[in-house]
């Protein structure tokens, strides 16, 4: 029997489930931004996966959001790796 790896060409932001969570609990960008201190754009380039969530972040969005720091920051690293891989 064959096995082949799991190696997607695909990768999605942190910023896609960012958006998702906003979305489930009504916020906006500019709700979010107001309620973490981080400024409308900044809120923007994550969600567009422009800026990585970086460990400070991440807990800014547990706080605010409700989910735990580390998801934030595998889902950052897993779409870093898998953008590097692809290039």
């Amino acid at each position: 029997m064959r096995t082949y790896p799991y190696r997607p060409t695909w990768a999605v932001p942190p910023g896609a489930t960012l958006r998702e969570t906003m979305e489930a609990q009504g916020l906006t960008p500019d709700d979010l931004a107001r309620r973490t201190g981080l400024g409308l754009v900044t809120v923007h380039a994550l969600l567009a996966g422009d800026l990585p969530v970086t460990p400070d972040v991440a807990q800014d969005l547990e706080r605010e959001l409700g989910v735990p720091a580390r998801p934030w920051l595998r889902l950052e690293d897993l779409y870093r790796r898998r953008t590097r891989r692809a290039s």
